[in-house]
């Protein structure tokens, strides 16, 4: 549910699931809040509680016992009941569930009110502790706002004041997640920290690279010009499929895009596509834009997908389709689209084991707007130009351990490797890309032989897909798809002997999210040739 409180300046949404804001804007309709974008961070404005980012293999210990709890803890994940609304306040609570006690035994109440000032919004926590002993916990703000807000404005127009702060220190957290500084402080003038983005390389695109890494480049101020790296790091990022990639059957009218297009559309440029639409496929950006249309005043007819489950995150089903009624339609597609001018219909067919259309399930829908969350394709042209090996399975380059490509110093990072679901796991990714990019340029250069990982039963791939032992310090990050959904099932990895060195429980997965595990140097090089990871479900 979305709660709304205004004044003369500025009218600003709530929602109840996270207690998160979802819009803040002004009255001539100017959005200062973040919208979401899932190639860049899809939520808006999470609180962070009872622990802020990940833990080392996502479990801390309380008196001897371990538990298991999620990057970010879960407030952003649960509805908050309304303990109280005004015209310009409102106060929404969380308290403890027997759900939430099995992964932080406490009993508790966290408290987030939201009050307007005139043009300011005041946003305060309260937690209290309802528990007979000493209560941990950490508390985090991750709200994200536009900037700049007005087109033409230079983001170097904007800063962030700290009234009273002379300098700021940034911190990140390594693989082991220990908190670290980022560089050196920064230092205020007037409590004011500029929002300037380094100029080097905009306006710029890379035409070539050499795999004796040589950077061809044209940039609109520079001309074109070669530049020889010492190490390049591959981020171009992912593309969507289009209608012509999927051939859809019927006539080319207007009102057809892919779902980032009309996301760009309602965010950036202020256009609604339409107002009748079908959605098809159940990608995450999809899922966000079926909500985002709602909000805008569009009818969502349905969300069809191919597949015999979502391809999306589970909260996004729930927090974009079910809490605003959008029918989600599981092994159905796109079989027939009409229009003279404008897409005026489409036909929906169920289909069947081979995904072909079965005769006389036909739905049609009278709609104006259809648009495609039909998957994502790593942007990869610079990759084979370099001479790096591919992987069929992810449409990515081939990596090791520290995201290092066949070809020596060019490491690849994020949604060119493989396509992710969440950008906390982007970042990390992008981090150790970086860090061995860095120790390559200063001669520390990983070597030694390398165990390869394949993908066993259930699993659709696995990055890295090298891992040289000798560079290994701390545990191996692993991620992988599943290709089914699977409950109460467990990870298995086995060497070529058949021996299994380690195993872990899921009570969940589907191919819509992705998975994690981390693979201790000590039981890899127990292993006896290429490590294989396969499902085995209880």
């Amino acid at each position: 549910m979305i709660y709304t409180i205004q004044n003369e300046f500025l009218t600003v949404r709530v929602e109840d699931l996270g207690a998160q804001l979802s819009s803040i804007q002004a009255p001539d309709g100017t959005e200062y809040l973040w919208q979401g974008d899932p190639d860049i961070w899809a939520r808006r404005a999470p609180i962070l509680f009872p622990f802020i980012a990940r833990l080392r293999e996502n479990t801390y210990y309380l008196d001897g016992q371990p538990y298991a709890i999620s990057t970010h803890g879960f407030a952003r994940d649960m509805v908050f009941s309304l303990a109280e609304q005004g015209e310009d306040h409102i106060s929404l609570q969380l308290t403890d569930t027997p759900e939430t006690r099995k992964v932080y035994p406490f009993s508790f109440s966290l408290t987030v009110t939201y009050t307007l000032e005139k043009n300011r919004l005041k946003k305060s926590h309260r937690v209290e502790n309802r528990s007979d002993k000493d209560m941990y916990y950490e508390l985090g703000a991750h709200d994200g706002f536009r900037a700049p807000v007005e087109p033409g404005v230079p983001m170097s127009s904007w800063s962030i004041r700290l009234p009273g702060v002379e300098r700021v220190q940034f911190y990140g957290m390594d693989e082991s997640c220990t908190l670290t500084p980022k560089g050196d402080a920064v230092p205020l003038e007037d409590g004011k920290l500029p929002l300037t983005p380094s100029t080097y390389g905009l306006d710029t695109m890379v035409l070539d690279i050499t795999p004796e890494r040589e950077v061809h480049m044209v940039g609109k101020t520079t001309g074109y010009r070669v530049e020889q790296a010492r190490a390049i790091v591959l981020a171009m990022g992912c593309r969507e499929r289009t209608r012509g990639a999927i051939a859809i059957p019927g006539t080319r009218p207007a009102g057809i895009f892919s779902a980032g297009t009309a996301q760009r559309l309602v965010n950036l440029e202020g256009y609604l596509p339409g107002r009748e639409v079908v959605i098809l496929g159940s990608g995450d950006i999809g899922l966000i834009m079926a909500r985002r249309m709602t909000l805008e005043g569009a009818k969502v007819l349905a969300c069809v997908e191919l597949m015999p489950y979502s391809g999306g995150l589970t909260r996004n089903i729930v927090q974009c389709l079910e809490d605003y009624g959008i029918p989600l339609y599981l092994s159905h597609t796109i079989t027939d689209i009409k229009g003279h001018q404008r897409v005026e219909q489409v036909t929906v067919s169920q289909v069947g084991p081979d995904r072909r259309p079965v005769p006389g399930t036909e739905m049609v829908f009278d709609c104006d707007t259809v648009l495609l969350s039909v998957g994502l394709i790593p942007e990869n042209e610079l990759t084979r130009q370099a001479g790096i090996t591919m992987d069929r399975r992810t449409s990515g380059a081939v990596v090791y351990e520290n995201m290092e490509t066949g070809v020596p110093g060019i490491f690849a990072c994020g949604n060119v490797v493989h396509v992710h679901d969440l950008v906390d796991y982007v970042s990390a990714e992008s981090e150790r890309a970086g860090a061995a990019a860095a120790a390559y340029v200063q001669g520390k250069r990983a070597a030694g032989d390398a165990l390869e990982l394949q993908n066993g039963d259930g699993v659709s791939y696995t990055v890295p897909q090298h891992l040289r032992l000798d560079a290994l310090e701390k545990p191996a990050q692993v991620f992988f798809r599943v290709n089914r959904v699977t409950k109460d099932a467990q990870i298995l990895a086995t060497d070529a002997d058949g021996k299994t060195i380690a195993r872990f429980k899921r009570e969940h997965m589907a191919p819509g999210e992705m998975e994690q595990i981390g693979l201790p140097p000590q039981l890899l090089k127990q292993a006896r040739g290429p490590l294989t990871l396969r499902i085995q479900e209880v």
